[in-house]
């Protein structure tokens, strides 16, 4: 491996390791870390190689993969949604998208199939950077790397996606994960780009060698946050709740009793999961009024994100306690709703609503 790979290799590294330690509550940044755990060593590769941004390749395939979930992903190695083209020799793979036949019907579109993930990144950087493309993406390569709100804007403007609001997903990405860490000002000098990697891992060891000490060191050195206007700090994967309520001057069962999922004084929460140093709410504020529940949800772990009481959200919700919501059901976390506005739930019987279930009166405490 050349002295060039070797730098980002530890460039990623280190960034890898400060952006760890910076995620929140949401199962969001556990998607996110995983996704940049696997993919940002080829990201920042490409940037080298062609010039378009890391932060830009990663906010993009984490887009349009659904975080390297969807079907295209996980079957033909394909995150960026690149199509077959007239050109295209290699693997393909079939499913509807937005082609339509002559009497517009919809019809399968054909798309690459890859060996590997990183194939798709390579192909994806290929594709921006073909000569016979330059009328369209030929002058996002005159911004700079480190510029990623003029890129994603850039490739809206050229075309590459139809949804206005692309760029503004991009960036949001980007910034909500801090992708742009990713990013180095490039050049014809391969040895300048070498000094500039070499600035970037010397700042990030001086900026997260705090951090990085979380995951070997007591529960002094947790981070700590607010969710719902409450003090918390977020595990690292060794700390106990014991360390954590000794450290934070609470009991034990203070710690057991304000956050209502840990089982016991030894439970370790996993790394970023929250632990609140203070009683939850019986509301949140109104910027987080629903939640829609996704596959995985339970009661216990939406109050938990939000710092709700467990008990508040049955109550808001007018379900049984022990019950848990269907899928795609959106939960009210600011106010209670009314009988028939409730969300659909199966009883901890596993049986269905039944309108004979306790709904639970208003309560004057509850907006």
């Amino acid at each position: 491996m050349n002295k060039l790979g070797i730098l980002f290799k530890l460039f990623t590294f280190l960034v890898l390791c400060q952006i760890s330690f910076a995620s929140g509550q949401s199962s969001d940044f556990e998607l996110a870390d995983r996704y940049v755990a696997n993919h940002s060593e080829i990201a920042i590769s490409e940037m080298i190689r062609t010039g378009v941004p890391a932060s830009i390749k990663l906010a993009q395939g984490m887009l349009e993969s659904d975080w390297g979930r969807s079907e295209l992903a996980t079957v033909a190695n394909n995150h960026f949604g690149i199509k077959c083209g007239n050109q295209w020799q290699g693997g393909t793979f079939y499913k509807e998208d937005d082609d339509r036949d002559k009497k517009g019907d919809l019809i399968q579109s054909c798309f690459r199939s890859f060996k590997s993930t990183h194939d798709s990144y390579i192909a994806h950087s290929d594709f921006l950077a073909d000569p016979n493309k330059s009328y369209r993406y030929g002058f996002l390569f005159d911004l700079e790397t480190i510029d990623y709100k003029s890129w994603a804007n850039g490739l809206q403007k050229a075309g590459y996606a139809t949804d206005k609001k692309y760029p503004k997903k991009l960036i949001q990405l980007i910034e909500k994960y801090e992708l742009h860490r990713f990013d180095v000002v490039l050049n014809n000098d391969t040895a300048n780009t070498e000094q500039k990697i070499l600035k970037i891992v010397d700042l990030n060891e001086k900026t997260t060698s705090k951090k990085v000490e979380v995951s070997s060191s007591s529960a002094s050195t947790l981070q700590k946050g607010k969710i719902n206007d409450l003090r918390v700090v977020y595990g690292d994967g060794n700390a106990s709740i014991k360390q954590i309520a000794e450290v934070n001057r609470r009991s034990v069962k203070q710690i057991l009793k304000f956050n209502e999922v840990f089982s016991d004084e030894n439970y370790i929460p996993k790394n970023g999961m929250a632990v609140y140093l203070q009683r939850k709410r019986s509301m949140t504020n109104s910027k987080y009024s629903h939640h829609t529940v996704y596959e995985g949800d339970t009661m216990a772990s939406i109050a938990h994100q939000y710092g709700l009481k467990l008990k508040s959200l049955y109550t808001k919700n007018r379900m049984p306690i022990g019950s848990e919501p269907l899928v795609g059901e959106k939960l009210n976390l600011y106010r209670q709703v009314s009988a028939s506005n409730r969300p659909k739930y199966i009883d901890e019987f596993g049986n269905g609503m039944n309108d004979e279930k306790l709904l639970f009166l208003d309560d004057p405490d509850i907006k």
